[in-house]
């Protein structure tokens, strides 16, 4: 959606309307692009929240709970948006109470407690089970 077109005397990144409509389909949201926000559902709102997210093409997106409310089609749609962003030299810092979110989607895990950080590392040396029981003896 960032995408230039060679020789293009525009990029769609310059045209917001145009950016804004496409990102709406993207996310699964265009059908819904005229209805009021207090219509929506909680999932819609996370796939709505997304391409606001994203509508800007930052370089770094700070995303608090993205995961919250989607079904299953909608988290694989954040994966993917996740990916591609990634891919495009975006960075990503998000919060999630979900492990496997968090190993799945980071390429490193830092945990909290008292507003301090308690642990972090890289996701490529943790396993599913290791995470877990780091994350119970740091919340204790």
């Amino acid at each position: 959606i960032s995408a230039c077109l060679v020789g293009s005397e525009m990029c769609i990144r310059d045209r917001p309307q145009v950016r804004s409509t496409l990102l709406l389909q993207r996310v699964g949201m265009g059908k819904k692009a005229r209805e009021r926000v207090s219509s929506l559902s909680r999932g819609q709102l996370q796939r709505l929240a997304l391409a606001r997210a994203l509508l800007h093409d930052a370089q770094l997106l700070l995303l608090d709970e993205p995961d919250t409310g989607l079904d299953q089609d909608g988290l694989a749609l954040l994966t993917e948006l996740l990916a591609e962003h990634h891919a495009q030299g975006g960075t990503q810092l998000f919060t999630t109470h979900d492990l496997g979110a968090a190993m799945g989607r980071s390429d490193q895990v830092v945990m909290l407690s008292n507003g301090r950080v308690a642990y972090q590392r890289e996701t490529a040396s943790l396993e599913d089970a290791s995470i877990r029981q780091i994350y119970q003896e740091v919340v204790r």
